[in-house]
């Protein structure tokens, strides 16, 4: 179920009867549905409080026990009473959720989540503590990433702060998606313990992050079974033991570090120009399971949303 408030209803000044008889469909279709799974796509502003969209949001979360699939908007602050009570958003079907947010008033309704059996989580939120707060159902007083059924996870815009403690908390993850931004806190930077990821597959790491703050993440964690790996190409400096090391070097003493040179078979690599290209050859060569090599600039985005998307399947 598609519910849509987004849709140009302010910028082309449509009439606001239109939002509501979208809800009234909605409210329709829901009630025809019975007590059958759901899967719900949700579209809002998030700058622009409306009772319409509070009213919508909250239809959708009075069904919430039936969510299987799940792909909501956070909209701005507003109030919907199913949020304002506290208490836990249980969705015990919900197997996959897709969340953006962009308003600190409302990620905050991400800590009342119990989804018990959640494999797949998309998310973009405007405060990332949010996302450790998240609980489960079946264990009250641990967190989500413990149910060990959470198996991808993509996170964007994320600073790289929260990404240790998430990633130690999730022993099932095979894909992972993590665009890291932003600069470290004061006093970052110190060593990490090791990270055991022990069923990981794919991983792509891509954002703005500085290359050394990547880079104690990526010594950290341990990756044995990896087969692909997207990375942007600044995230591959500082594995050589000197600056006069090839890059394809620090790309080898990149895959040793993190346990996954032997089985890596897929490698994308984000970069300007045709330096990453011109060293294929000599990947092929170190990496004695690579099959395909992505490394100009126009193969990226294609690439890794292939396989990516490919992989990651609910």
């Amino acid at each position: 179920m598609d519910v849509d408030m987004d849709r140009d209803l302010w910028q082309r000044h449509i009439p606001s009867r239109a939002a509501q008889n979208r809800l009234r469909a909605a409210e329709t279709w829901l009630a025809r549905s019975g007590a059958l799974p759901v899967s719900i796509m949700f579209r809002c502003r998030t700058h622009e409080p409306a009772t319409i969209i509070s009213a919508a949001l909250e239809t959708l979360l009075s069904h919430r026990a039936r969510w299987q699939y799940a792909d909501i908007t956070l909209p701005a602050a507003s109030p919907v009473s199913e949020l304002e009570t506290g208490a836990r958003l249980v969705m015990p079907l919900l197997r996959k959720l897709h969340v953006t947010g962009a308003s600190f008033d409302t990620d905050q309704c991400l800590a009342l989540l119990s989804a018990p059996n959640l494999h797949t989580l998309v998310g973009q939120l405007a405060d990332d503590t949010y996302y450790s707060k998240m609980r489960t159902l079946r264990l009250a007083d641990a967190d989500i990433w413990q149910t060990r059924s959470l198996t991808t996870l993509k996170l964007c815009e994320i600073a790289l702060t929260y990404v240790a403690p998430i990633l130690a908390r999730t022993p099932a993850l095979a894909h992972c998606w993590l665009d890291i931004w932003g600069w470290p806190p004061a006093g970052a930077g110190a060593a990490l313990p090791v990270i055991h990821l022990p069923k990981l597959e794919t991983l792509v790491l891509t954002g703005e992050a500085q290359a050394s703050e990547v880079n104690s993440l990526l010594n950290a964690i341990a990756t044995p079974v990896l087969q692909r790996l997207g990375i942007a190409g600044g995230f591959v400096l500082g594995f050589a033991p000197t600056q006069a090391e090839a890059d394809v070097n620090n790309l080898l003493r990149l895959a040793e570090k993190v346990g996954c040179h032997q089985a890596l078979t897929t490698l994308a690599i984000a970069g300007k120009g045709d330096a990453w290209s011109r060293l294929v050859d000599h990947m092929f060569a170190v990496f004695s399971a690579l099959q395909q090599v992505y490394a100009k600039p126009d193969e990226w985005p294609a690439a890794v949303e292939d396989f990516w998307g490919t992989k990651t399947v609910v």
